[in-house]
């Protein structure tokens, strides 16, 4: 069974070119033609950014993210990213959402397999897309903490915490929760700046 397992997740990784399916775009695309469905969709793209400008999904244990973007997650209690003491983001943004078998199924996959040898349990998961200002994939540099605010069904006395970390193309690491911040999972990025960081899979996972 565990060979089949390794084959499996062998096969889940060399398929896993595209971690996860596209969302919707960091800009908008202009319509050249003005028309009622020009006007619906400059509504719709206006509600997208509300939407994701809700201040309670960029906010954790009442600390709020210091990287623009948008926030879509709803699985978990908030997402922040925060810079060293003396630093400043000033070329970074993020797009953040809920992560699950239909958006994300290969990513999804692989953390279930990693969490299933390593004796742990896979919770909410989320995707992050990093960015530069210009639209360039992938910026870690300025970047130090990611907290992933725990649901309160996830808080429980005794339990240590981690994330499993897909990146595209299947390379996978395993990151436990310093332990900074009560209530929340706090990581350091640092050890994910040698990777491709265009779109990276976090699932929140505990160990039994």
């Amino acid at each position: 069974m565990k060979n089949v397992l390794k084959y499996a997740v062998a096969v889940i990784i060399m398929s896993a070119l595209i971690i996860c399916l596209p969302e919707l775009s960091f800009t908008a695309k202009a319509d050249s033609s003005p028309s009622a469905n020009t006007i619906s969709g400059n509504e719709a793209y206006n509600a997208m950014i509300a939407e994701g400008s809700k201040p309670e999904r960029r906010t954790v244990c009442g600390f709020r993210s210091v990287v623009p973007g948008l926030y879509f997650e709803k699985k978990v209690a908030g997402v922040g990213f925060y810079n060293l003491p003396g630093t400043k983001i000033t070329d970074t943004k993020v797009k953040v959402y809920d992560a699950d078998n239909v958006n994300c199924p290969y990513a999804l996959a692989v953390a279930n397999y990693v969490a299933l040898t390593e004796k742990r349990i896979v919770g909410p998961c989320i995707n992050v897309m990093f960015n530069k200002m210009n639209d360039q994939k992938g910026n870690l540099n300025e970047i130090f903490t990611m907290c992933i605010g725990l649901p309160e069904g996830l808080k429980v006395d005794g339990i240590k915490y981690g994330v499993i970390a897909v990146m595209p193309g299947g390379a996978f690491k395993y990151i436990a929760d310093t332990g900074i911040l009560p209530g929340a999972v706090t990581i350091p990025l640092e050890s994910l700046k040698n990777y491709d960081t265009s779109s990276v899979f976090f699932a929140i996972v505990m160990n039994v």
